[in-house]
């Protein structure tokens, strides 16, 4: 196996490509669960589609290139979980290519091989959503050539080459907010690559600065730079919505965890096998999951399943220097058929038995198949608590989405300009169901504080929590 994808042809790639496309329909086809992110980033997909602008209409903390992304699916293909899956399918393969050929070009192994896009595609088998399309996997691909562009400083620096790498990791973290520790990666991986003058730092950061700057010309325009500011750029270490639990990462990342601490291992035990440009690639690949690990805790504050994806790039990296290096070919066979069955196994024994596991080990973030059921039917509703569920099947109605965000609103009101602000909000875009949790454990405390709506809701007699616009039959 190991030799087929060690002879320089590229339709080797093609059966990369074959190989995770038939292990992941395989594995998951019947049973692919909806998880939250999806939901969410349908809801704000759709809501752009009819018209309305983020953070301003629709206050959530989704990066704006990923929310241009989804409104761009939902324009093209509607917001169907099964379109989510086969476009992030599509991105990884492409990553997958991507980084190969990165590998490639810059002679990061001592030979010829597209390994690294088959451990690429392989590690995207490390959770059942890990290949899914979403705000992570969308931002890997800019991470993969910001990389390309900096190992290109080994041979030519130019003015273009340097604003192109500050343009690039700006442009990740659009898509993904916490992707802008990569700021990190540059400045540590420029010195080691080559001497900089000032002058060059200086054209980098203006990169770096001239990308955000079309979002927020666009938002001042649109007179919604103070949403944009307060919803996204201030929303940095917010939480993420949905994170594993501890005791579910370590399950899914042992295997993935073991062979890389092996491959690692491997590779420096053989470094003089390396010339020194190959050595660098490992420091700068090492760095990249030390601050994968930071962005994680610091921002994040855990790893969900799609999180996974930005550690993909310095596991496939390694993994292929392992099985490169290993000498019998029965043994690198053996252990890479290992490998390729064990590792996707993992994952789906994790999701096919979730009913038996302990709630610690349990995703916090999967649907049932159908919508939740209400007592009477709702289409357009407000979710005021943690049962964000009910928004799967319906739409989002108001700007309040990301509860965090929207506390400056919905726990202010008693405030004169807050109340009447969250007054016109809700009377300009009323849900025909507002789901809100009982006043003695509800910071937000809506009805009670804002008690005018009651001429318009009133609450269900079996399910006081759910308000129902009283026009509703």
């Amino acid at each position: 196996m190991i030799a087929l994808l060690r002879v320089t042809d590229p339709l080797r790639l093609l059966l990369v490509v074959v190989i995770f496309f038939l292990l992941r329909l395989a594995l998951f086809y019947n049973y692919l669960p909806i998880t939250g992110m999806e939901v969410f980033c349908g809801l704000v997909g759709h809501h752009m589609a009819e018209g309305k602008t983020m953070y301003a209409d629709i206050w959530d903390n989704t990066p704006p290139l990923s929310a241009g992304f989804f409104w761009l699916v939902h324009l093209l293909f509607g917001s169907q979980p099964l379109t989510y899956q086969l476009i992030g399918m599509a991105i990884v393969a492409l990553q997958a290519v991507i980084f190969n050929y990165i590998a490639l070009q810059h002679n990061l192994y001592n030979e010829k091989n597209y390994l690294p896009a088959l451990f690429y595609c392989l590690f995207a088998l490390t959770s059942f959503e890990t290949a899914t399309l979403s705000p992570q996997l969308l931002s890997v691909t800019l991470l993969l050539l910001l990389l390309n562009s900096l190992l290109h400083l080994r041979d030519q620096v130019t003015n273009e080459n340097l604003f192109v790498i500050g343009a690039y990791t700006a442009t990740a973290a659009l898509f993904y907010y916490p992707a802008i520790i990569f700021i990190l990666f540059v400045f540590v991986s420029l010195p080691l690559i080559r001497s900089f003058s000032y002058r060059e730092f200086v054209i980098i950061v203006l990169g770096m600065l001239f990308v955000p700057l079309l979002p927020l010309t666009y938002y001042y325009y649109v007179d919604a730079l103070e949403d944009f500011v307060y919803n996204f750029w201030l929303s940095l270490f917010l939480p993420e919505r949905f994170v594993l639990s501890g005791n579910l990462v370590l399950l899914l990342m042992a295997l993935p965890a073991t062979s890389f601490f092996s491959a690692v291992v491997k590779t420096y035990a053989s470094s003089g096998a390396f010339v020194n440009f190959q050595q660098l690639t490992h420091r700068l690949m090492l760095l990249w999951v030390l601050l994968v690990a930071i962005a994680a805790g610091l921002f994040s504050q855990g790893f969900s399943g799609y999180s996974f994806m930005l550690l993909a790039v310095p596991y496939s990296f390694f993994l292929a220097h392992y099985f490169l290096l290993l000498r019998k070919h029965w043994t690198t066979d053996l252990l890479a058929i290992l490998l390729v069955i064990s590792l996707p196994a993992v994952s789906w024994l994790t999701l096919a038995k979730q009913s038996a596991f302990p709630p610690s080990l349990q995703y916090s973030y999967l649907l049932p198949s159908q919508p939740l059921p209400l007592p009477r039917p709702a289409e357009r509703i407000l979710v005021l608590s943690d049962q964000w569920q009910y928004y799967y099947g319906r739409k989002l109605a108001t700007p309040y989405l990301n509860l965090l965000l929207a506390a400056r609103h919905l726990q202010q009101l008693d405030q004169y300009t807050t109340t009447q602000a969250v007054y016109v909000n809700i009377i300009k875009d009323m849900p025909e169901l507002i789901i809100c949790p009982s006043p003695e454990r509800d910071a937000i405390q809506l009805f009670e504080k804002l008690q005018i709506l009651r001429q318009w809701y009133a609450p269900d007699k079996q399910y006081p929590m759910l308000f129902y616009k009283k026009d509703i039959q």
